[in-house]
């Protein structure tokens, strides 16, 4: 169960540091308004994905890894430029593949016995 709590405390961080990027670029950055305006709709999507995917890890695991893999990965390659966005993607595909492992296992043996 230690992949779960390591997975919600990531992806929640994740999750709020792409909320926050995207609160910072709509206010601060020197761009377009449409620029900024896609900018924080998109890593706010992203952020949104992680969340619901983590929460759907319990009823149905490998959606749930996928829609957080993918709000991850998608996100870490909007923020290229920081090296931590692209690391925390990386532990959250790993941690949610772990988990999803783990909750289909659990799901067998329960069926079997």
């Amino acid at each position: 169960m230690r992949a779960f709590k390591s997975l919600r405390i990531v992806g929640w961080l994740t999750a709020a540091l792409f909320v926050a990027v995207g609160v910072a670029e709509a206010t601060y950055a020197n761009g377009t308004r449409a620029h900024q305006t896609l900018f924080f709709v998109a890593l706010t999507l992203f952020a949104a994905m992680i969340v619901a995917g983590i929460k759907l890890l319990d009823r149905r695991p490998w959606l749930g890894a996928g829609l957080a893999s993918v709000g991850a990965v998608l996100g870490g390659i909007s923020l290229f430029w920081t090296v931590g966005a692209l690391l925390l993607a990386i532990a959250i595909v790993w941690l949610s593949v772990v988990c999803a492992r783990r909750v289909s296992a659990e799901k067998i043996s329960a069926q079997t016995a």
